[in-house]
């Protein structure tokens, strides 16, 4: 499976995407914190207590990036955060998402985990 590259600005300012994997999408982005999650909570409590559970202390009291992608056509909507947690003893790059069939109560609730390597030099 080939990869894909998106380019997100953390302004929160929607902008068209299209690539062979999502298709055609209208995303934003921004830096928020777990407590705005948990606050704004997207219209689905439950999804924002999934999103917010389980991160370490740095990333509980930090920033953390939050992206909101919506894709008209196929009917569905993405919502996902970035951030550090504990998994299997070790710090770990960790990517939650909800995706949501639009007008549907059909979810998937989602954790991917990275090695994390640090930033590039």
């Amino acid at each position: 499976m080939k990869g894909n590259v998106e380019h997100r600005i953390l302004n929160w300012s929607p902008r068209p995407h299209t690539d062979w994997l999502f298709g055609t999408v209208e995303s934003k982005n921004r830096y928020s914190t777990l407590a705005k999650i948990k606050e704004e909570n997207n219209g689905q409590p439950a999804d924002a207590d999934f999103m917010v559970d389980g991160w370490l202390k740095e990333t509980k009291e930090g920033e953390i990036v939050e992206g909101y992608a919506v894709n008209e056509k196929q009917g569905w909507t993405a919502w996902q955060i970035w951030g550090f947690a504990d998994i299997g003893g070790e710090r770990k790059l960790t990517r939650k998402f909800v995706v949501r069939k639009t007008g549907k109560d059909e979810f998937t609730r989602v954790r991917l985990v990275y090695d994390y390597l640090g930033p590039l030099e």
